[in-house]
């Protein structure tokens, strides 16, 4: 396959998984943990290509938030950042999307006694917010 082919397979398993991959506010753990290894390859894709959508980043975030729940948090904060720099600039630095994965990343700093980080993302999401 050519380069073209396969970043559009790429684009094109990165949906099915996003699709696959759920969390909300109770984590469908064991949904999430069938489908861990294909959202992780789905992951290295969107690096490796770069994909570039809110879908990646929303999918990032997803996977980002059950390891966090799961205390994998060295693997949850690259996921979370690379979701933050995808939002960021798919959708601008200001937008609510942009917020709440502050908030996720500042929690999960909170988590790790990481006070200071959390607290200039905390300050970071209130100024999006406000």
């Amino acid at each position: 396959m050519d380069e073209a082919t396969q970043q559009a397979w790429a684009e094109a398993i990165l949906r099915a998984v996003a699709q696959l991959f759920p969390f909300g506010e109770v984590a469908p753990w064991p949904t999430c943990q069938r489908y861990l290894p294909h959202a992780m390859s789905c992951a290295e894709a969107i690096e490796h290509w770069p994909l570039f959508s809110q879908e990646a980043a929303i999918l990032l975030t997803n996977i980002a938030s059950y390891l966090d729940d799961r205390a994998q948090y060295p693997v949850a904060e690259l996921l979370y950042q690379r979701a933050l720099a995808i939002s960021e600039r798919v959708l601008g630095p200001e937008h609510a999307e942009v917020a709440r994965i502050l908030n996720n990343l500042a929690i999960l700093y909170r988590n790790q006694r990481k006070y200071e980080q959390a607290e200039l993302l905390y300050q970071r999401t209130q100024d999006i917010k406000e």
